[in-house]
């Protein structure tokens, strides 16, 4: 079924039927026009949405001159201590990184094409909300280099890794708002970690088939995470504050020389429905270490020729560097040679620099593989160091803001 009609445009003002035959003929089909329609109604359907959301939120406020209750305080100040467990629970989660070619040492088959860690989080949290929820679309990659004696061409990309879940950030302990005051929470996770193939995890001859061989579990990590938060000195700062208002939760003024952030988690990490053919060679009960130290300074807008440069405008948070520690053992009943020490622990060291104002920063990591984290490729141990950029919510604030 066809549908005909004229550009209303091109259509002749004086009513001459003949002169139809000057407008534009277009030949459209039927379902196309109802999809036009069906889409000009949702986008209707949302704009009403959105406009009541808007209209709900603007309802029953009262004028500034109201009476302001202890009940109307202590709610004010538990939305200021939610938007703080919020914010740090953000600006230390796990970093996103890639290394280009060359910047990536370890593996028998050498430097990778590209090599890189995806950890996208979607936080759901604020002032309203007294813990943290975190979506994770996790996805690891490699590219390898060509090389016949692995049998690699066409630079392929073998088994991917795909590692979505669900982390929930619950507080201890609810005391008064305080940007200095130190936190204890916990962390309850699940997460599937699979790399999408479906052939046989070995060989006829026993070794791992890590051109397609099957590789899938799941598992679920309940942590414990203690955060201390240390006030800069005045020795080394060259930059003036003025005072800001105390109501203010995270204005740079009331770090007047920065902050130093110690934030260390330990967890167990327990696998389920992990495919038959990986057991006994693959740990299904983890010990798991994380250590991350984070240098936060106070800055300000520098202008002029030559040095030295003169301050200006606000001052703002700026995150130097951090340094981060990750440690792993197994703690399950292994086969050999998968039951040695050497097969059982994992850790690596890295050091984060931001680059300017973004969220972006180089990265400098070295490290041990007893069992190589990229899904089926688990059986390899080796040592390693790669470099490359970093993707996360690091720390800053604008300098731009009134």
């Amino acid at each position: 079924m066809t549908f005909n009609y004229c550009i209303e445009s091109d259509v002749p003002q004086r009513g001459d039927l003949k002169e139809l035959s000057t407008c534009l003929l277009l030949v459209k089909p039927a379902s196309f026009i109802s999809k036009t329609n069906f889409m000009k109604k949702l986008l209707v359907l949302l704009f009403l949405f959105v406009d009541s959301i808007s209209l709900l939120a603007q309802k029953n406020v009262l004028p500034d001159t109201a009476i302001i209750t202890t009940a109307d305080i202590n709610q004010f100040n538990r939305q200021k201590d939610n938007k703080d467990f919020y914010t740090r629970v953000t600006q230390f989660a796990d970093l996103s990184w890639v290394s280009p070619p060359f910047l990536d040492h370890g593996s028998e088959k050498g430097w990778y094409i590209l090599s890189a860690d995806v950890s996208p989080h979607f936080f759901i949290g604020g002032e309203r909300m007294p813990f943290v929820v975190g979506l994770t679309p996790r996805y690891r990659v490699r590219i390898f280099r060509n090389n016949e004696k692995f049998q690699d061409s066409s630079l392929p990309v073998r088994t991917p890794s795909f590692m979505p879940g669900l982390t929930v950030y619950i507080p201890l302990r609810r005391t008064a708002p305080d940007v200095f005051k130190n936190r204890n929470y916990i962390s309850i996770a699940a997460f599937h970690h699979s790399n999408g193939q479906d052939g046989n995890t070995f060989k006829t001859n026993g070794e791992f088939n890590l051109s397609n061989g099957n590789f899938s579990t799941n598992y679920v990590e309940a942590g414990f995470i203690r955060n201390v938060r240390i006030k800069r000195s005045a020795a080394n700062n060259k930059f003036n504050c003025e005072p800001e208002p105390e109501d203010c939760n995270q204005c740079p003024a009331q770090f007047p020389f920065g902050y130093y952030d110690h934030v260390a988690k330990i967890a167990l990490e327990q696998h389920v429905g992990t495919a038959f053919a990986q057991r006994g060679s693959y740990s299904r009960t983890r010990l798991n270490l994380k250590y991350s130290f984070i240098n936060v300074r106070n800055w300000r807008w520098l202008v002029g020729e030559g040095k030295p440069k003169k301050q200006i405008g606000r001052c703002f948070l700026k995150e130097h560097y951090r340094l981060i520690f990750n440690g792993s053992v197994n703690l399950d009943k292994l086969e050999e040679p998968y039951s040695k020490l050497s097969k059982r622990l994992n850790f690596d060291m890295g050091a984060y620099c931001r680059i300017a104002s973004g969220n972006t920063a180089v990265f400098l990591m070295g490290g041990y593989y007893g069992n190589d984290p990229y899904n089926i490729f688990y059986s390899k141990d080796y040592f390693f160091i790669r470099g490359g950029l970093a993707l996360g919510f690091f720390v800053h604030t604008s300098k731009l803001t009134d």
